[in-house]
């Protein structure tokens, strides 16, 4: 099991701080999975089943930090055609953006307890059908982490998807977020 350094901590605090409802936007290479990861040993009660939503390149890299760092199993989900029922339940289930429309019943009916969003910036277009589905997959989750070392690439329009995601008492509609973040200009 791996011990977080003291900034990790911090950061683990601050999502415990927010009860489980964050953007993580550290640096590459900080540790953020490892942050994410630690909250749900942390939290595993309130937590689990959790979600881990990312690009296909990490999938398999998450399910093995999961078992390294915190002895979590983990299954990975591929393709686009769900199995009628899972076979045993899993404490983390991990699946990427492109074939995640295809898995939200089947997910929802897990009734996760956490979903973590690992590259949040992919999900920046409000318009595109994996922005969709992780909003819709989010509805009843209560325990949603962002995480991304660059969660806006150029601009703060970009950030509403994540942040209405994250917090929509306090992001709930776009054209105050644009009134009020983004400058507008008729």
């Amino acid at each position: 099991m791996t011990t977080p350094y003291l900034y990790q901590q911090e950061g683990i605090s601050a999502l415990e701080y927010f009860q489980g409802r964050a953007l993580l936007a550290d640096e590459m290479g900080l540790g953020k999975s490892l942050q994410a990861l630690w909250y749900l040993k942390r939290n595993h009660k309130v937590c689990i089943p959790g979600i881990v939503v990312c690009p296909a390149s990490l999938k398999w890299n998450w399910k093995e930090e999961a078992k390294r760092h915190i002895q979590c199993r983990a299954t990975v989900l591929e393709g686009e055609k769900p199995p009628k029922n899972p076979k045993t339940p899993d404490r983390l289930y991990i699946i990427n953006y492109d074939i995640l429309p295809h898995w939200i019943g089947w997910l929802k009916r897990l009734k996760p307890r956490l979903l973590v969003v690992d590259e949040c910036q992919c999900i920046k277009n409000r318009k595109a059908k994996r922005s969709k589905a992780v909003k819709e997959l989010g509805k009843r989750i209560p325990h949603i982490l962002a995480l991304s070392g660059t969660p806006m690439v150029s601009l703060p329009a970009e950030l509403f998807k994540t942040l209405n995601l994250i917090r929509p008492n306090l992001f709930p509609s776009f054209l105050k977020f644009g009134w009020d973040y983004c400058q507008p200009r008729r």
